[in-house]
């Protein structure tokens, strides 16, 4: 055996006879069965032997082959809790409004029996692949869109096809910023869509303060490039983002430039929105402007009239039921109560309040058009 084992020579193999023989860079560079014959066997026929015949030295192989195997696991360990750390960091800079999701919301939806219609024609509209990518539900104040917003995530929630919610609302700092509807729909969608969350965390690598970009660059750094990325099954229902009450945040220009985005990208986006808000002239003009076949309008207002006269003779006949029954005393009410006449009066004089009531709103955005204008 040659005694110089530098120069062309830079390792030692077992032949087939059990010799050991150097090996030459080229034959090792360009041999892999030599390569795993030098890697794998070699070290497996030296730990047999030292096994077999009790070498002293297997005792020391043996010791440093458990202090190898625990510096490796506590690496492990280690690089876990920092890959750990540098996501949670990332999730941090998007600085989203978690309150805001439809799991933090106490308020109650549609009461059962109520908006069964609505309600089934928005769970179709989520479901078919070939509707229009927006749905965007219109009303005045007081018609009950945040309550059909509140029951149809929930809806979408439990059969696993919410992708993020945000339900604006005015007064509030974090829930009437227009900037923060997005980096919250992205934090959401992150955590239900393992492959969104990989390319987002690449985007937010190279972009940490996305949250304070303007509403155009979120709109593409946030949906359009990762979505773009990943696989979507488009035979499948997509998941659906809401948004609700965008006529409760506080800038109107800033709600104007993200209907004015999603109207232009949705159609590209493996994803629905759905949106709600009152009939304002910053938001309307939007819809009223594009393409009918990107987004679909109901107005809650233009809903047949029979259809909510119905909706709500069961509410009231329900909640005054529940006060008869849950009170202490129900030997002070008459026999029969509420009685439909009684239900008939309380109908009479609700619908002449929500006349009054639209009145006013429709003063008040009048006013804010002018303004605006």
């Amino acid at each position: 055996m040659p005694k110089n084992f530098g120069g062309k020579f830079q390792a030692l193999t077992v032949t087939s006879d059990g010799y050991i023989m150097p090996v030459q860079r080229s034959a090792l560079a360009d041999n892999p069965r030599l390569q795993s014959l030098l890697i794998i066997t070699l070290p497996q026929l030296l730990f047999k032997y030292f096994l077999r015949t009790k070498h002293p030295l297997f005792r020391w192989i043996r010791g440093i082959n458990t202090i190898w195997y625990l510096l490796n696991t506590r690496l492990n360990i280690q690089q876990d809790h920092i890959s750990s750390q540098h996501v949670c960091s990332r999730q941090d800079k998007l600085e989203h409004v978690s309150s805001a999701g439809i799991h933090a919301l106490d308020e109650d939806g549609c009461m059962e029996g109520t908006r069964v219609s609505l309600l089934k024609d928005l769970e179709q509209w989520s479901m078919d692949v070939t509707s229009p990518p927006i749905f965007w539900l219109d009303g005045m104040a007081g018609t009950g869109k945040s309550a059909i917003a509140r029951s149809f995530c929930r809806s979408l929630r439990d059969s696993h096809r919410l992708g993020g919610s945000f339900f604006c609302r005015r007064g509030n700092e974090s829930r009437a910023n227009v900037k923060r509807i997005l980096p919250t729909l992205a934090w959401f969608l992150a955590r239900r869509h393992s492959q969104y969350k990989s390319t987002l965390f690449e985007i937010l690598r190279d972009a940490p303060d996305v949250a304070d970009y303007t509403i155009k660059c979120q709109v593409e750094f946030l949906l359009e490039k990762p979505l773009h990325r990943i696989f979507v099954d488009r035979r499948l229902p997509p998941l659906v983002l809401a948004i609700d009450a965008l006529d409760e945040c506080a800038d109107a220009e800033e709600v104007e430039q993200l209907l004015n985005k999603l109207l232009f990208v949705c159609k590209d986006l493996p994803v629905k929105f759905f949106l709600t808000s009152r009939p304002e002239r910053h938001i309307v003009a939007h819809f009223e402007y594009s393409q009918l076949e990107f987004h679909r309008i109901l107005r809650l207002h233009d809903i047949e009239q029979d259809l909510v006269e119905a909706d709500i003779s069961l509410y009231l006949t329900i909640q005054l039921t529940n006060i008869r029954l849950f009170r202490r005393s129900p030997a002070v009410f008459p026999a029969i109560w509420p009685s439909p006449k009684d239900i008939e009066i309380l109908h009479l004089r609700l619908y002449s309040s929500q006349i009054h009531h639209r009145q006013e709103s429709r003063k008040t955005t009048a006013n804010s058009n002018k303004t605006y204008s």
